[in-house]
């Protein structure tokens, strides 16, 4: 029966997981590019937000009971389709990927 250490964590090969399809192991991102794959992601996700901004009516509504217009509340009725730039069939094709900022190892 084999003794099992509870104070030594077993060692996990883990470069398995970073194989791609060419089995070269993909190697760390500097910062700078980290931080110019995220500037572009919000980049795009921001051109995507104002592509889909769904049309909206505003209404003056008064709450039951109440006569005076002071009191009215303002709502906002979405006409037509309010869709999310993660909903859309092509969202992962848009948008930049990891992987062209990552160098080969």
């Amino acid at each position: 029966m084999k003794k099992i250490d509870h104070d030594r964590p077993e060692v996990v090969d883990i470069t398995v997981h970073q194989l791609r399809n060419n089995n070269k192991i993909v190697s760390r991102t500097s910062t700078k590019a980290m931080a110019k794959f995220i500037s572009d992601r919000v980049e795009k996700l921001k051109e995507l937000y104002e592509q889909c901004v769904p049309k909206v009516e505003h209404k003056w509504v008064l709450p039951k009971g109440v006569t005076d217009g002071r009191k009215a509340i303002k709502i906002e009725f979405i006409v037509g389709e309010d869709i999310s730039p993660f909903d859309l069939p092509d969202f992962e094709d848009q948008m930049p990927s990891l992987i062209d900022y990552i160098k080969e190892g």
